[in-house]
């Protein structure tokens, strides 16, 4: 038995649906939810000396490749994340600037 695909671009039966979840409001916008890792992450790196990875880790329970693809989500929210060479040898973080709409949250 065969059957034929409707290729009409009839979209009538479809309802579009508003985005009206929480979740979906913090990842269209540059703000983090209160009390998530990421925004969790960012008072870290806020401090004058900023963080190192294994401090992020610890924090947050990830592992490294997941904090520093946290730290790369960061960067394309607009936030400067600097990445420095520690006194110890250790790569630290920190956040240098916060995107405008950040600033005032």
């Amino acid at each position: 038995m065969l059957f034929q695909a409707d290729l009409s671009n009839d979209n009538s039966s479809k309802q579009e649906r508003p985005l009206t979840s929480d979740k979906s409001m913090w990842r269209r916008s540059r703000l983090l939810a209160p009390g998530s890792k990421q925004a969790q992450v960012v008072e870290m790196l806020c401090k004058d000396n900023g963080a190192s990875l294994d401090a992020l880790v610890k924090a947050t329970s990830r592992l490294p490749h997941t904090t520093r693809a946290a730290l790369t989500g960061l960067r394309k929210r607009g936030y400067a994340v600097e990445w420095v060479l520690g006194e110890s040898k250790d790569s630290l973080y920190r956040i240098v600037e916060r995107p405008e709409a950040a600033a005032g949250a």
